[in-house]
């Protein structure tokens, strides 16, 4: 291929990247502080049953976590697409990818799946 399409191509899809990157961070962010208006307003309104409470903002996480995921999984697909776009513009051979470990944007879809699921073991809990 000519050079400049494959600079077109990556920078296309470093722009997808990019895109799914902020889309992550913003489900991130809307899923905890969503979940914990609703926790709050249900803790309020209903004080007797704190269970639905629990189960409502888990329900929100879990959610969240899961769309945070299948946008990580988009960001990190994009990513290797640009480094293979890449190796063909330098002409440089393909390092072997390490990612024998989670990074910290998988730890966080972790943990907030964690929570979630606590939360909502603890709305079957009886208080």
């Amino acid at each position: 291929m000519d050079k400049d399409i494959l600079l077109v191509r990556y920078q296309t899809l470093a722009a997808n990247r990019r895109h799914f990157s902020n889309l992550y961070f913003g489900v991130v962010a809307f899923s905890w502080s969503f979940g914990f208006a609703i926790w709050h307003c249900l803790q309020l309104n209903v004080p007797t049953t704190p269970a639905a409470a629990f189960c409502a903002a888990g329900l929100i996480l879990l959610a969240g976590a899961f769309v945070a995921n299948r946008l990580l999984q988009r960001e990190r697909g994009s990513f290797f697409a640009m480094c293979n776009a890449w190796n063909a513009i330098s002409g440089e051979s393909p390092e072997p990818s390490q990612t024998s470990r989670p990074g910290a944007m998988a730890v966080v879809v972790i943990a907030q799946a964690c929570v979630g699921i606590m939360l909502i073991a603890m709305s079957l809990v009886d208080f």
